[in-house]
């Protein structure tokens, strides 16, 4: 087989992880897997078309320019280019997603059979081009918040589902109905044939669009707005998406809010205040951080 795909491994400081891995995606990466360094450094590894492939020189150079404006990657990013066959990325990116338990919830690639641990909920995935698998920090961060604060038959929101392993795993774990909703229209299908691979369109709506997407559809189902809302997202993201996340939220509800890297909770937290929400705390794990919020009830 011919090499139809250029890979393109990035090392950056972990801080700056996701930043590298949405510019990438911006650049027309078709799937990113994410690699520790014996550095300490992460690898951000994304595979494009060889037909339309970045140039290694102008895009790079932008990339390096996003990394530098996020505050986030305090050293020069360094590249490694290479031509891979479509055999070989399969293969390889299937070892970075083994099968994983995450409190209540055991979760397995669709290409892994087994049996689960007792007094687990099978959450089985294949996140195609979208992101969240469970491996990273700030997806098991948020799986353990819905496993704290999500009570039987509340409404939720998840606000950028990627692969729509939060909305699922909310589902699992007694969630009445779940609103996920993606600016991105790859993530929506992915996070569609999830859902239906785990059979749970009849709690699990995704739908394309941002936050006005989810309050209307929240609302639809429950007028007083979600129970809770889980939103792992950049932390510039969270930031601007601040004022609209409060109207998914019903009087008491809560926020959890993640993709955010130590050290930069304190810009989150404070967008939270000031649209009125009331911060309830904070877990770490690694290098990220989850904000937990809640929204007053006078």
């Amino acid at each position: 087989m011919g090499a139809g795909w250029i890979r393109w491994q990035v090392e950056v400081a972990p801080e700056a992880e996701e930043v590298a891995a949405e510019g990438l995606r911006a650049l027309g990466a078709a799937g990113t897997e994410h690699q520790g360094s014996p550095d300490g450094a992460v690898r951000v590894v994304a595979y494009f078309p060889a037909e339309r492939a970045p140039s290694p020189e102008h895009d790079f150079a932008h990339l390096q320019e996003r990394l530098a404006a996020s505050g986030l990657q305090p050293w020069p990013a360094r590249l490694h280019q290479e031509a891979v066959d479509d055999e070989d990325w399969a293969e390889r990116w299937k070892e970075h997603f083994p099968p994983m338990q995450i409190g209540r919830l055991w979760i397995r690639p669709s290409w892994e059979a087994g049996e689960p641990p007792p007094g687990t909920q099978t959450l089985v995935l294949d996140p195609g081009l979208a992101f969240g698998t469970g491996t990273h920090p700030t997806t098991r961060l948020c799986l353990k918040g819905l496993q704290r604060y999500l009570a039987s038959g509340d409404v939720v929101a998840d606000v950028g589902t990627g692969s729509g392993i939060l909305a699922m795993g909310a589902a699992l774990l007694g969630a009445r109905r779940v609103v996920a909703v993606d600016v991105d229209p790859i993530a929506v299908r992915v996070a569609r044939e999830n859902v239906e691979r785990n059979r749970l369109q009849w709690a699990v709506t995704v739908l394309e669009g941002s936050t006005e997407v989810a309050e209307r559809a929240v609302r639809a189902v429950q007028p007083g707005g979600a129970q809770l809302v889980v939103a792992n997202l950049l932390t510039s993201i969270l930031v601007e998406l601040a004022p609209t996340l409060v109207p998914i939220l019903a009087p008491g509800g809560v926020l959890l809010a993640s993709g955010i890297a130590a050290g930069q909770e304190g810009a989150v937290e404070a967008a939270f205040r000031e649209v009125g929400l009331e911060v309830a705390g904070r877990e770490l794990e690694e290098a990220w951080v989850l904000v937990v919020a809640r929204r007053p009830r006078g």
